[in-house]
């Protein structure tokens, strides 16, 4: 007997085999590749963001759990305050998310090849191989989601029933459950996948009696606790957020919004392969329907016991005997695209918000994938070859995203305008040149006064990151809330150069927070917009304003107004009220007001990708 036939196959599944090794090889590669670009490429407003909350660490934050910013404190901690410490920090989270994908796709056997396929799809998706350079609060989170994943997929195997299982698994995944909700609180529909799964199987809903699984609960109570302690500290504001969906922009939702969001998530997952995989769903949830409806029919037409095994017979027959874990992944993968498609017709939908998904998309691909293609069937080849068009899709995506800025180029060069706003190279651009011009212009003009953003709080951030030595930059926040509600604002008496930076520099701005100003500050002037140009292109406008002796704020302007106006402005045919002020010509005045302030705006009324109207 030769040493090689003695190895037991169990011991020889986990060995590592060529592929794998060729995988290893290309995920190292890519990412050396991206931190090469990542370099190059500055921050964009909302990395400014998170790792302004590294600074200003707390229990939670308005918009999300204190994850990412105790994430990017550890990279900061080692490297600096440094553009290397945070695209290292991006680039980590991405590492570590592909090593416990890459768990998962060994714990579900599948095989070397197909675990290849598998995670070369993950690095190219173009959502994932340009969200890898950023860091976010989707970077801890992912990890979290990975690994939750790959201990419930381990954890499931492990035993035939809830009794059976490893419960060192179990309390892995409530771990990272726990984990992720600090870092977004869409790590709750993970939490919603495993109870779907547990109480779609009666043989799985045992688990509700096991004190393991209420002891998990507990302990992942006790990993989200800070953010509770936070909310009960501030009036339940995150949760106020989460109800409302802040950052969905407000109920705008519709026809185009849900085409928008279809869209997105074709460009991040790469058209042809989501095209694939919902294929795959449809018939998946084809085949479940028609096998209910013949062994309805078969327990219909005889007795108990031969109904029973007609009913199984024609389950088994139709494919739905199917593994626990794999049916996991299908609740998994559909959660979140379904459920922010349904939002969709009501909402504003990011498409970031269904990334996480992916992951168990893939790995449902990578099991369809036929490997003896040819000798199989002409079904086989065609599977194949639509494979393999779509990962020449989303390579091209993906080289779109890296290399931008010279293919809107060459566009133009033959006479196509694609507007900056919409060039992904030109998005990050800008922000430290508009941020040097601010400050000499305080320098120049008022170098007394304090720098506060206008109406962003994208802007103070981005100011504090370029600024030498790189303070803390407030912003006003007039009508809106976010963490830099929770964080120092104006100073009463003090003079202020107010600041805010248009990014769809093809369309007008919208702040007018000009009159704002004026009843915020004893005196107001205005500059005017100037516009930032890289390669000749405008990629951010911004304007200025000097504000003297800040008296009060803009809630005490909202405040006065419902007190004592708005019964004039909403019912103008009383009178008795102020009986000097004409309301009907005031309320034209004003409006007349506001339409010759945007009419001298920059930009048209509208921002298409090939043109501004």
């Amino acid at each position: 007997m030769t040493i090689a036939s003695s190895i037991s196959p169990a011991a020889r599944s986990h060995r590592l085999h060529a592929f794998d090794l060729i995988a290893f090889a290309f995920i190292f590669l890519s990412i050396l590749g991206r931190l090469w670009l990542a370099l190059d490429i500055p921050l964009v407003a909302d990395e400014a963001y998170y790792w302004e909350w590294s600074r200003q660490l707390a229990f939670s934050y308005y918009d999300q759990g204190p994850g990412v910013a105790f994430y990017i404190r550890f990279f900061t901690l080692l490297f600096g305050q440094s553009h290397f410490a945070l695209k290292v920090a991006a680039l980590s989270a991405a590492v570590i998310t592909l090593f416990f994908f890459y768990l998962t796709a060994r714990r579900l056997g599948l095989s070397p090849a197909r675990r290849l396929f598998a995670l070369v799809v993950v690095t190219l998706l173009p959502g994932y191989f340009g969200g890898a350079i950023l860091i976010m609060h989707d970077s801890p989170f992912m990890i979290a989601w990975a690994a939750a994943l790959f201990f419930t997929i381990a954890y499931i195997k492990s035993g035939d029933s809830p009794a059976n299982r490893n419960s060192a698994y179990l309390f892995a995944i409530f771990t990272c459950v726990g984990l992720g909700e600090l870092s977004k609180h869409t790590m709750a529909f993970f939490a919603m996948s495993f109870a779907i799964w547990m109480f779609t199987d009666r043989a799985e809903r045992r688990l509700l009696r096991d004190w393991r699984f209420w002891a998990g609960c507990v302990l992942a109570l006790i990993i989200v606790s800070p953010i509770l302690i936070w909310n009960a500290n501030n009036n339940w504001d995150g949760v106020t957020a989460i109800i409302y969906l802040r950052s969905s922009l407000g109920s705008t939702g519709g026809a185009a919004t849900a085409a928008n969001y279809v869209v997105g998530q074709l460009l991040s997952f790469s058209p042809l392969w989501l095209l694939v995989f919902f294929g795959m769903a449809f018939a998946k949830g084809g085949g479940v329907l028609r096998a209910k409806f013949q062994a309805w029919r078969a327990d219909r037409g005889a007795g108990s016991e031969s109904g029973a095994n007609a009913n199984a017979a024609s389950l088994n027959a139709a494919g739905q005997a199917t593994p626990s874990e794999i049916r996991f992944l299908w609740i998994n993968a559909l959660i979140l695209p379904v459920f922010f498609l349904y939002l969709s017709a009501s909402r504003e939908i990011q498409g970031n918000w269904t990334f996480a998904s992916f992951l168990a998309c893939v790995l449902l691909l990578a099991r369809a994938i036929p490997e003896e293609w040819r000798s199989a069937g002409p079904g086989a080849r065609v599977a194949v070859i639509t494979f393999a068009v779509g990962g020449v899709f989303t390579i091209a995506l993906d080289v779109v995203a890296y290399f931008s800025i010279p293919l809107v180029k060459f566009a133009e060069s033959r006479g196509v305008k694609i507007e900056s706003y919409y060039v992904p190279g030109y998005r990050p651009l800008g922000f430290d040149v508009a941020i040097n011009e601010i400050l000499e212009f305080r320098n120049r003009v008022a170098p007394e006064a304090g720098l506060v953003a206008a109406n962003r709080y994208q802007d103070a951030a981005v100011a504090s990151w370029h600024i030498l030595g790189q303070p803390f930059v407030s912003s006003m926040n007039v009508m809106q809330r976010n963490q830099y509600n929770y964080w120092p604002g104006l100073e009463r008496g003090r003079d202020y150069v107010v600041f805010y930076i248009h990014e769809k520099t093809c369309e007008r701005s919208e702040v007018l927070i000009q009159p704002t100003l004026t009843f915020m500050f004893d005196e107001v002037e205005e500059f005017p917009e100037r516009d930032i140009v890289v390669n000749g292109a405008v990629v951010k406008r911004y304007q200025v304003y000097l504000a003297r002796n800040y008296r009060r704020s803009w809630e005490d302007m909202v405040y006065n107004y419902f007190v004592r106006r708005s019964i004039q402005d909403m019912m103008p045919n009383l009178r008795g009220y102020y009986s000097e002020v004409d309301t009907r010509s005031g309320q034209a005045d004003a409006m007349l007001a506001l339409q010759k302030m945007r009419a001298s705006r920059a930009g048209g009324t509208g921002c298409g990708i090939f043109g501004s109207l």
